[in-house]
């Protein structure tokens, strides 16, 4: 039995009972259903025929169920997840692994530090790839792969959209616009996309915190309810301009502005049985953050002689974020006792080249490509604290300030060879440098700087049946932030534990390096049918943990360090296949899964669970979309499963994580050949997520638990062409 044949099992029927026909009304042209198959069957013929281990979701699968946020339509996609923990929920995983592993892209550029990509609004990119296997054009500090979200480029003249759309959470209506405008005169074309959103956000938490005895008897038990609730406003405005100059030669400007504000109020009421008395039982906060970003690149493209073709960029990036943080303790008589007051701000400033010239030979077998990547990011960090209790005199002020320069230098050369008409090879070869200098108020003069020469290979095989085999083997690394390098402090507000440290940087961190093994078997039929599965496997040197140790005044802290290796492996699967492919006279229904399952091992971690750093190790969706030719209705839905993960990460810390299940439906009324309305809903069994923190020291042992209550979410956007 072939591995398409197995995947045709599918159980088609459960999506099959679960569309009810409604009467037919006026119909939608049959062309406009065409042309989405049309553009799937392009896109899985680009992704066939690429030489590399590319995955490509085109902007019909983007804005599918009407997303608000990026990290929404990336949590559906094969092979990555969204989320790792307190603090990081929407962080981005391929393979499981975030924080640094997966190397984010925005046209083929990283993103600056602290960039989200939830500013970016769904409509306004074109298309994302996941390049599971790292290419010396995109860069090799990606251990886990690459993702590059590429804005739209491409306009149909005269061609311009309005979307207006209302969201509701919790019973918190927020509204958001989404204006395209795309037209040509002569050699100018344009596109440009702005959406504006106004989000009302409220989010409720349980908080359960156990302490025991070393005989393992409970000595206190503290539980608390946290609440936080505001208003979030985003603006977001993507241009592009391209100009066709004759003979070859052409410019286009692509340009990225985002501008953020987040005004958010927050609570915890403590009730507590027994044990040591909290400094803050209780206690209130706010937060009044604005973020600005804005990026520009310019490019120039000249087509030469005997297939040549060269490409240079210029761009500059900019980044600010400015944060106004209030705490205010109180004790058990519910009065304000403490004052804490963070005014933090980091101003990133980048400037980047890029450069590129491609031959290719004159039957199409051969691209050689040979490059350059420079760039040079100045940030500016400034952290003004100030701490006043109602017991004790004055105010302790914490001033923390650094500037710091990263320049970064790569050269590269790649070859994708056609060697037979079944056998295809890519060729890389990239050297890379970093270098890191930062200064500031009570931090010594730092200074790191690291290169890596990495190999790559990738090699593509067609079967006679018109399958294919995928093999790649790569040099990688992963380097540290700077804010991991920089050793400033930041201490928490409520109460020191080993489960609730301080975090400071490490000066001494260094460049984790990594060999890595991809492979994949590839299947595709029909129009748009298609099956894969593929495994990986990557070795780890120098992987970088969490350390927890004790200062001199006996307070907590957490500091990222280079310890011994690590490992971790993997296999996923894929497949997306319209029905009547396999069930001739079945209805007009497209299905779609991935599964994706993780093991990893750090050796200087105790076992078992010696995970690396909160890896998810099963995830796994299966969506549907009924879209019948002659009906004005299209329905669809997903179903995203994410295993729980328990995971030591010291002979004394463990945390341990719940599995998430999220159920998303929506449906598409295209009322005429200009206007169409679409409703989704999201999180629809709006399930608790719990995550727990434990240390078992010689003195007993603390249990932090911390469970999200989540809710359901329903959008309602109505969509007009002008």
């Amino acid at each position: 039995m072939t591995l398409r044949s197995i995947v045709s099992l599918l159980p088609a029927a459960v999506f099959g009972m679960a569309v009810v026909p409604a009467k037919a009304g006026d119909t939608a042209p049959a062309e406009a259903d065409v042309q989405v198959v049309q553009v799937t069957s392009s896109i899985l013929a680009e992704r066939k025929n690429d030489v590399t281990m590319n995955i490509v979701i085109g902007h019909e699968e983007i804005v599918r169920f009407g997303d608000q946020a990026l990290t929404d339509v990336i949590k559906r996609l094969p092979g990555l997840t969204v989320g790792g923990g307190p603090g990081r929920e929407n962080e981005i995983r391929m393979h499981g692994l975030g924080q640094g592993y997966t190397q984010i892209l925005l046209n083929g550029l990283p993103v600056p530090t602290g960039f989200s990509l939830d500013t970016i609004s769904p409509e306004s990119i074109e298309r994302i790839e996941i390049r599971k296997a790292a290419s010396a054009e995109y860069g090799t500090q990606a251990i886990a792969g690459t993702i590059n979200i590429v804005l739209k480029k491409k306009s149909t003249p005269g061609q311009s959209e309005l979307k207006v759309g209302m969201v509701d959470t919790r019973s918190l209506p927020s509204t958001t616009a989404t204006l395209q405008l795309a037209d040509q005169d002569g050699a100018v074309s344009y596109v440009m996309a702005g959406t504006l959103t106004h989000y009302r956000l409220r989010n409720l938490f349980s908080v359960l915190q156990t302490e025991q005895d070393t005989s393992g008897a409970t000595t206190s038990t503290r539980t608390s309810t946290q609440e936080n609730h505001g208003d979030q406003d985003t603006l977001s405005l993507t241009p592009r301009i391209n100009w066709n100059l004759g003979d070859g030669e052409s410019l286009s400007l692509q340009s990225l502005f985002n501008y953020s504000h987040l005004d958010r109020l927050g609570s915890d009421r403590e009730n507590s049985f027994g044990g040591a008395r909290v400094e803050f039982p209780n206690f209130d906060e706010k937060v009044d953050m604005r973020t600005s970003n804005a990026r520009s690149d310019l490019s120039w493209t000249q087509k030469l002689p005997a297939n040549g073709e060269l490409e240079v960029k210029a761009g500059a990036v900019y980044y600010d974020r400015a944060i106004n943080f209030d705490f205010f303790g109180h004790g058990p008589d519910d009065l304000v006792n403490g004052h804490n007051q963070v005014i933090s701000s980091a101003t990133n400033l980048g400037f980047v080249s890029t450069g590129k010239y491609r031959m290719s030979s004159s039957d199409g077998s051969q691209a050689l490509v040979l490059g350059w990547d420079a760039s040079r990011t100045q940030r500016n960090e400034e952290r003004h604290e100030s701490r006043e209790l109602s017991d004790t005199e004055g105010v302790t002020l914490l001033n923390q300030d650094y500037d710091a320069t990263v320049t970064r230098l790569a050269g590269y050369a790649q070859d994708e060879w056609e060697i037979s008409p079944r056998w295809s090879l890519y060729l890389g070869l990239r050297w890379e440098t970093l270098a890191t200098s930062s200064e500031g108020t009570n931090v010594a003069q730092l200074r790191n700087q690291a290169s890596v020469l990495t190999p790559l290979l990738q090699s593509q095989f067609k079967l006679k049946n018109k399958d294919q085999i995928r093999l790649a083997f790569s040099r990688l690394y992963k380097a540290p932030d700077v804010a991991e390098l920089v050793p400033r402090r930041f201490v928490v507000d409520t109460t020191n534990t080993p489960t609730n440290p301080d975090v400071q940087g490490n000066p001494n961190l260094h460049p984790e390096l990594a060999w890595g093994l991809d492979a994949a078997y590839e299947s595709y039929f029909g129009q748009a049918g298609m099956v894969t599965l593929s495994a990986y496997a990557r070795h780890i040197k120098d992987v970088t943990v969490r350390q927890e140790f004790q200062d001199s005044t006996g307070r907590w802290i957490s500091m990222p360090a280079n310890d011994g290796n690590a490992s971790t492996h993997g296999v996923e699967i894929e497949a997306k296949l319209p029905l009547n492919t396999v069930l001739p006279g079945a209805p007009a229904m497209d299905l779609r899964m991935n599964l994706a399952r993780n093991w990893s091992r750090v050796d200087q971690v105790p076992g078992p669970h010696n995970q690396l750093d909160r890896q998810t190790p099963l995830s796994a969706n299966l969506g549907g979309d009924y879209h019948p030719e002659d009906w004005p209705v299209s329905v669809g839905g997903n179903f995203a499963f994410s295993s729980g993960a328990q995971r030591s990460q010291s002979s004394t810390l463990a945390s341990y994580s719940t599995a998430k299940r999220e159920l998303e439906l929506y449906a598409l009324w295209k009322m005429n050949k200009t206007s169409q309305l679409r409703v989704a809903g999201s999180n629809l069994l709006h399930q608790d997520v719990r995550h727990d923190s434990t240390y078992v020291g010689a003195a007993g042992a603390i249990l932090d638990s911390l469970t999200s209550h989540t809710a359901a979410t329903v959008r309602v956007i109505f969509e007009h062409k002008l």
